[in-house]
């Protein structure tokens, strides 16, 4: 069911005026199945590009991705639109969640652009936010939901296609330290492969078996956290 997933002499560089700025620089990286890992690192260190090229969400400008031994490089804009629907359930540190929706329709609506039977797609999406402590506010729209719900929110709609690898960039990042360790619990709990950029150490040295940190878009360090 997961994926194992391996980043190869990964480079990301963009333009910037006159300057050309390098934001990931030659990473070569493997992650295991059912690892969750952390990369963390200074503001600019190239954390959230090198979740982005993991996910498909940008190209890299050379280098490549593997996931179950299938290229990135050489999927189309449409392949890896699938790809991306298939394989990976992103959370972003302020949600994303469309506001004119209830919970129950956000977390649906992955399963409806994958054309997902109404009937089942609800059903997954109460079960969801039912795991994720939320059953009693399926109904209510992100402006009605604490910071922390929204983030169990979109928990619940990155899983909801049932994707094997679970990227989170800063998921934390705006919610109180006991929140914030309240949603790491529920992150740990998914049973995925999850990587997870964060600027807090301590959390992810708490929850992550794997402790990767970045500097100028280079690996200085990838020892173990204290997660058991």
């Amino acid at each position: 069911m997961e994926s194992p997933i391996r980043a190869e002499r990964l480079t990301k560089r963009y333009e910037l005026g006159n300057a050309v700025v390098t934001a990931v620089d030659g990473l070569t990286l493997d992650f295991a199945a059912g690892e969750f890992a952390a990369v963390v690192g200074r503001s600019g260190s190239g954390k959230s590009t090198l979740l982005h090229l993991l996910g498909g969400l940008d190209r890299p400008t050379s280098g490549d991705v593997a996931v179950d031994g299938r290229r990135l490089a050489e999927l189309s804009d449409n392949e890896l639109a699938d790809y991306r629907r298939a394989k990976i359930g992103f959370v972003f540190q302020f949600f994303n969640l469309v506001p004119s929706m209830t919970a129950r329709q956000n977390v649906e609506l992955p399963m409806t652009l994958a054309g997902a039977d109404r009937r089942a797609r609800r059903r997954r999406a109460d079960e969801l936010l039912e795991r994720a402590g939320l059953g009693a506010r399926r109904d209510h729209r992100p402006s009605e939901l604490s910071g922390g719900e929204q983030q169990r929110v979109s928990i619940a709609r990155a899983l909801s296609n049932d994707p094997p690898l679970l990227l989170a960039d800063e998921p934390t990042g705006n919610l109180d330290s006991r929140t914030a360790r309240e949603i790491m619990e529920l992150l740990k709990s998914v049973g995925r492969t999850l990587i997870l950029v964060t600027h807090d150490r301590e959390l992810a040295d708490a929850y992550c078996r794997r402790v990767i940190e970045l500097s100028d878009g280079r690996v200085v360090s990838d020892r173990r956290g204290g997660a058991s």
